[in-house]
């Protein structure tokens, strides 16, 4: 093998294994620029890993890992330092379209309130069912059409009453293009 070639593949692997060495030290909270925080969920719906982390609709950073844990869905999520996220923030999971993606929104907290170090576990608050809402939803929409239905203000009059119409419209079509009206034809006598 030629010495340039060996020189060329020695470069190579030294530089895989300097980005293998960067990569690895990026994770660790003490030289990164972020930190993992925790928090517990009874249930996710469609919540998973990568989607967004915000502090009140900000992003401010993802979610890292989801894990089963004692009757309990565990979020690991890994936040930029500069977020201050406060101890007692509430973690929700919100719906970021009718699609179903999903992310975890974070509350200010208290003002007072310390900001929260590494590895802490923030209150949670439990999402709202979607199939529940869509369950009240329809229930809602059938009270109303069976309300309206009792106000049927026109009743056995609705067929006279279109044909009226339809006969008051072609009456004045026919005064609309200068014509004279022929009862007879119109159907009126």
């Amino acid at each position: 093998m030629n010495k340039h070639v060996k020189v060329g593949i020695f470069f190579v692997v030294g530089l895989v294994i300097l980005l293998a060495v960067f990569d690895f030290v990026g994770d660790m909270p003490f030289f990164g620029s972020d930190y993992k925080l925790r928090t517990y969920f009874e249930s996710i719906d469609e919540l998973r890993e990568g989607n967004p982390v915000k502090l009140e609709g900000y992003a401010v950073g993802k979610i890292s890992k989801i894990r089963l844990a004692d009757r309990k869905i565990e979020v690991e999520m890994t936040v930029a330092k500069d977020s201050n996220i406060k101890t007692d923030s509430v973690a929700t999971i919100r719906l970021t379209s009718l699609l179903g993606t999903s992310y975890i929104n974070l509350s200010f907290g208290s003002p007072g309130s310390p900001v929260a170090p590494p590895g802490t576990v923030l209150p949670s608050e439990e999402p709202a069912d979607i199939n529940d809402i869509l369950v009240k939803v329809d229930s809602a929409v059938g009270s109303i059409e069976s309300a309206l239905g009792a106000f049927d203000v026109l009743g056995d009059n609705k067929e006279q009453l279109t044909s009226i119409v339809n006969n008051l419209n072609s009456v004045l079509e026919g005064l609309e293009k200068g014509g004279e009206l022929d009862p007879i034809q119109k159907g009126f006598i």
